[in-house]
Formats: structure tokens, sequence, C-alpha cells
């Protein structure tokens, strides 16, 4: 069966979804998988397809690669309730914000961002964004069919 392969995002549109698709599924005949490094080992060529989805100015990727470490670094740090050993991410991204018209990530305290009602409308619109990429992703799964109807009656 022949697949139909598009973009979640277009952030991606340099390149057409059906010929990125052809890519990965040739490195899979390969190698049996895919993997990042392979697929930037394809990359590489200024020929290649996909060579334009990636930044090959390795002063401004290597920029990019410490900003994306900073995000993840932000995500990483928690914070404790000591009397009810309660853990919770110590910052939220609020990408989409009236402050914020570049969508650029931006991060504030869980309890400042769940305290400000257009934040908590923005991370609860991101959390029915992330539950719906999570349904899409696993819908094959019919253990998980409980799971997505509980999503679907959100």
């Amino acid at each position: 069966m022949e697949m139909a392969y598009k973009w979640s995002t277009n952030l991606y549109a340099k390149v057409k979804p059906e010929d990125a698709g052809r890519e990965f599924e040739q490195i899979e005949r390969e190698n049996g998988y895919i993997t990042p490094e392979a697929i930037v080992d394809r990359a590489r060529p200024e020929n290649s397809v996909m060579h334009k989805l990636f930044e090959w100015n390795d002063s401004i990727a290597a920029e990019k690669y410490r900003t994306q470490q900073a995000g993840c670094i932000i995500g990483a740090l928690i914070v404790t309730k000591s009397e009810t050993n309660y853990t919770k991410r110590a910052f939220v991204n609020i990408v989409s914000s009236p402050h914020n018209p570049q969508n650029k990530p931006q991060y504030i305290r869980v309890d400042k961002a769940f305290s400000d009602p257009v934040s908590k409308a923005i991370i609860l619109k991101n959390a029915i964004a992330d539950l719906k990429r999570f349904k899409e992703k696993y819908t094959a799964l019919k253990e998980l069919s409980k799971v997505f109807k509980a999503i679907e009656e959100l």
C-alpha cells in the first residue's frame, strides 16, 4: 500500500513531503531503520532533496543547537512540594500569546502561568493539541482505544 506523506507543520515546506518520504523509505531499505544521523548524512550533498531543510553554516547551526539545548534544560527543571512529594515542571512554554507575536518559545513559571487566564488557556490549548498528536501517532494501537475515546470527548 502506497502511503501519502504530508508535513504536520509548515516548517519543512521547502521540500515536498513525498520526496522526503521516499528518501526516508530508501534509508530504511538500505539500513533496516532510519536514524537522524542517516537523514543528515543523506541530506549533506547540495543536490539532495532534503539539503535545504538543514542549516549548513556551522556557526549558525551551533547557535541554534545551543538554543535547542537551553529549551531542553528549561523543560528539565522541576519543582517539588516537600509536604506532598508532588513534582511538576518549574517553567512552561507559552508560544502563542499576545506578548509573543513571533511565536518564539517563551517560558514562565508554572504557578504564574496557571494564575493568568490567558496563559492558562494557551497551556490548555497546547495540551489538547499534544493529546491529538498522541492519538494520531498511536491510533493503530487498539489497546489504547479507551484513551482515544477520552481524548475525543475532551
